[in-house]
Formats: structure tokens, C-alpha cells, sequence
């Protein structure tokens, strides 16, 4: 698994797997913050080379699903992105705890731009 997205709104979900795909990434979508909490708690044998956090989530938040990630499962490594629509997510305190932020609406090319930046270790 390359890439877990995370985000409640269908379509955008759609059209980040479809780019991802595109360029032969393997993807999985989940819909809900708690959803996804459960997921790295059951498969933690099974970790991604990247997350895609959407902010505002039903269940649990993209910041809770970032501070869960990386202070609960310690997981320093795991590149994270959080995307949001909402331009002062960027500014929440735990936005240091992500490798990048995206501001939504994005392009499906450069969300691909992003995701291949930070699995090839390119710093912007």
C-alpha cells in the first residue's frame, strides 16, 4: 500500500485515488476520522509510505488522526499530508506535525506533484 487517503467528500476522494493511480500508486480510501484510526490501530503491520488527511472529518478530525499518528503510534516517518479547504488549518499547532499542507481545491496534478516530492525526499 502506497497511500491512504483520507476524506469524507466522495468526489475529491475519487479524483485523488484516480491521479494517484495514474501515476501507479495503490491507494486506499476511508471515509470517516474514526474509520481511519481504526484502520492504523488493527493493521499497524501494514503502514503506508503516505497519508492524505482531510481537516474536517466525521468522527474524528484530520488533526486528531495527525496527532494520533505520529505520538501514539510514533509513527516519525510516515509522510503526512493534510489537506483542507479552510486556509487556517494551516495554522493549527499541529500542523507542525505534518510534512506538508494543501490547500483544497488542488489540481489532481499537483497533488500528484506533492505526494512524489515527499516520497522522493524533495524538500520545497
Amino acid at each position: 500500500m502506497d497511500v491512504i487517503i483520507v476524506e469524507d467528500d466522495p468526489s475529491t476522494g475519487e479524483i485523488y485515488t484516480r491521479a494517484l493511480e495514474r501515476k501507479g500508486f495503490t491507494s486506499t480510501l476511508i471515509t470517516r476520522g474514526d474509520e481511519a484510526v481504526s484502520y492504523f490501530e488493527n493493521k499497524a503491520s501494514i503502514i503506508p509510505k503516505l497519508v492524505i488527511l482531510d481537516v474536517n472529518l466525521p468522527g474524528n478530525s484530520g488533526l486528531y488522526i495527525l496527532r494520533f499518528l505520529r505520538q501514539k503510534l510514533k509513527l516519525t516517518d510516515l509522510k503526512i499530508i493534510v489537506s483542507s479547504a479552510n486556509s487556517l488549518a494551516k495554522d493549527a499547532p499541529e500542523m507542525t506535525l505534518a510534512d506538508r499542507f494543501l490547500a483544497k481545491p488542488c489540481s489532481p496534478r499537483a497533488l500528484v506533484e506533492v505526494v512524489q516530492g515527499l516520497l522522493d525526499g524533495v524538500v520545497e
